[in-house]
């Protein structure tokens, strides 16, 4: 097994913070993005936090070569999505170790999601020393049922500000008590959920079984225009290209839905009575970075700080 300790380089990381995420339809994205920019502010130059799309080249050795490590996920029925569990798990094993910061995205409840992605982080040699909830856009629910009903899916929670805001304090402390005169950090395991009994209730009654729902999925072939997004798009690899549609292999597939809200001809849906619901698109996206970054006092993309 490889050790990222193999040489100097490894054993002392030369890097800042490495924000790695992962994102469906882009309000994890927008979610690290933001932290980026509070922990450059919280913490200063010294912090040096470095976006990292985990489904870019490149992105293991980025991580690998930070000191300390943000990891934004999205939550997948109670669970850490999965192309980010399978990120953490190839990872390291860190030597020495380094401690990290867990993010995740959430419709409703994380439950014990984040305590299932720490564990794997800390058996990677990934100490992880804080963890955030933060109520975003839902990719799943608003594919399966009408935007009418659940116009909260679309926008993000009262706290998702607030909340982005102590995730950079927090790591800005951690990232003082992470020198090296101060030892080893202390891991801070998530603890259960009180509601974890009626969650996995949940989980076995229902949400087990809530991925069958992709086998339903079809492609419309009179709306499609072969653009190939969904093919380029699919962290699974579930679309290749064909006549007329994409084909799609539906038992490789997460569910994550991006492909669903990333069609531009609203070409694909999980049930013909949803097929012109709402999506989360790039115009709503805006909207939501819009109104969070005046609420966090950051500056637009469109009128970056003097100087920058």
């Amino acid at each position: 097994m490889r050790l990222v300790s193999g040489g100097p380089d490894s054993a002392r990381p030369q890097a800042g913070v490495a924000v790695a995420y992962f994102s469906a339809v882009g309000s994890t994205k927008l979610a690290a993005e933001l932290l980026s920019e509070l922990l450059l502010r919280e913490a200063g130059p010294e912090a040096a936090p470095t976006l990292v799309d985990i489904e870019g080249d490149g992105a293991r050795a980025a991580v690998e070569r930070s000191r300390f490590v943000v990891l934004c996920y999205p939550t997948y029925y109670l669970k850490p999505a999965p192309p980010m569990a399978d990120f953490v798990a190839e990872l390291g094993p860190f030597d020495p170790a380094r401690p990290c910061y867990l993010i995740t995205t959430c419709e409703l409840y994380s439950e014990n999601g984040a305590r299932r992605l720490a564990k794997l982080a800390l058996a990677r040699g990934l100490i992880p020393v804080g963890r955030r909830a933060l109520r975003a856009t839902g990719s799943d629910v608003t594919a399966v049922a009408p935007a009418a009903l659940t116009p909260w899916l679309f926008r993000f929670g009262p706290r998702f500000e607030s909340g982005l805001r102590a995730a950079a304090r927090e790591i800005a402390a951690a990232l003082r008590d992470a020198e090296p005169a101060a030892g080893r950090p202390r891991a801070a395991l998530p603890l259960p959920r009180w509601y974890t009994p009626l969650t996995q209730l949940l989980q076995f009654v229902a949400l087990n079984h809530f991925d069958a729902v992709k086998y339903r999925l079809r492609v419309d072939a009179s709306r499609c225009t072969a653009c190939g997004l969904c093919v380029a798009r699919c962290p699974a690899g579930a679309f290749s290209e064909a006549a007329g549609a994409p084909r799609f292999e539906p038992a490789r597939c997460l569910l994550c839905c991006r492909c669903i809200h990333a069609c531009p001809e609203r070409a694909i849906a999980l049930f013909e009575g949803l097929k012109d619901n709402r999506r989360i698109d790039a115009a709503l996206l805006a909207r939501l970075e819009a109104d969070a970054r005046r609420r966090l006092g950051l500056p637009s993309r469109a009128a970056p700080a003097a100087g920058n």
